[in-house]
């Protein structure tokens, strides 16, 4: 039978394409039930052999892509952005955007005193957004987005000096406090990976001892940008600075070079599969 009762509700299972769909009714009745799968089977039927998709409003893809995207380096600008969303659009249908309420928000943003640069970092999470909606299945909006306001700027790389400058402001001897002085410590060694090894401040936070190669002196690095793998020779500072945090969080066991609370990956984990090293 596609219905059976499970405790004091009734349930629906059933197979479709070798697939088998289960669903609780959340009923004591099994009228309750066939109505259910009545309409499961209805569904099915239109998304996968009518091609119809389902609406999903805006709030809901932006909590889908959250549930997602904990892991993401990006997840605290992911959060901002959703936020900017979901403050200034109503809770309407992702599908029913339209190009001039995306040019609308813009020039509320704008008229907030937020930078086109920003404006544009956040427009591409809502790509995301949309991407992650069509890939559940769902409609979503036909839009582009306009021009940008921004300059080109040259770059410049930092001096010498300046380098010393920041890694002098950074020195955890200078710190009292022994949370301060881990902080130093934690922020000293992400600048030197992120100067001597090119990384970014997304990568350096995601970065896994299971990713350094010290035998070799080689860190892999997978770059989830441009989707491709690279592996990046160290220089002797990168190595000394790696083995000393080795031995510093080696009693915490952790999965991640920099733990949670000094900026890196909100999953961290210890090796054995308990707790946590936070």
């Amino acid at each position: 039978m596609s219905v059976y009762k499970r405790g004091k509700y009734w349930i629906v299972q059933f197979n479709h394409n070798k697939k088998t769909y289960t669903r609780s009714s959340k009923s004591t009745r099994k009228r309750d039930a066939l109505e259910l799968e009545r309409h499961m089977r209805q569904q099915l039927v239109d998304t996968q052999v009518l091609g119809h998709r389902e609406h999903i409003q805006l709030h809901e893809a932006c909590d889908a892509l959250l549930s997602t995207s904990k892991d993401s380096g990006a997840y605290d600008t992911l959060v901002t952005a959703t936020n900017r969303f979901k403050d200034y659009f109503d809770n309407i249908a992702l599908d029913a955007i339209t190009n001039r309420d995306l040019s609308r928000w813009v020039e509320h943003e704008r008229k907030r005193g937020i930078k086109d640069i920003t404006i544009r970092l956040w427009s591409s999470q809502f790509n995301k957004i949309c991407r992650n909606a069509n890939r559940l299945g769902y409609y979503t909006p036909d839009y582009e987005w306009g021009e940008w306001n921004i300059k080109d700027k040259p770059i410049r790389y930092l001096t010498d000096d300046e380098e010393q400058k920041i890694l002098k402001e950074l020195d955890p001897s200078s710190a009292k406090d022994l949370k301060h002085k881990k902080g130093r410590q934690a922020a000293r060694d992400i600048f030197i990976l992120m100067i001597d090894a090119g990384f970014r401040i997304n990568d350096s936070s995601v970065l896994k001892w299971s990713d350094i190669n010290f035998d070799n002196g080689v860190i892999y690095l997978y770059r989830s940008k441009v989707y491709n793998d690279d592996s990046i020779p160290m220089k002797s500072r990168l190595i000394t600075m790696s083995v000393s945090d080795r031995t510093r969080f080696r009693r915490w066991r952790c999965l991640h070079v920099f733990p949670v609370r000094y900026g890196g990956a909100q999953n961290d984990t210890e090796q054995s599969g308990t707790g946590s090293c936070i």
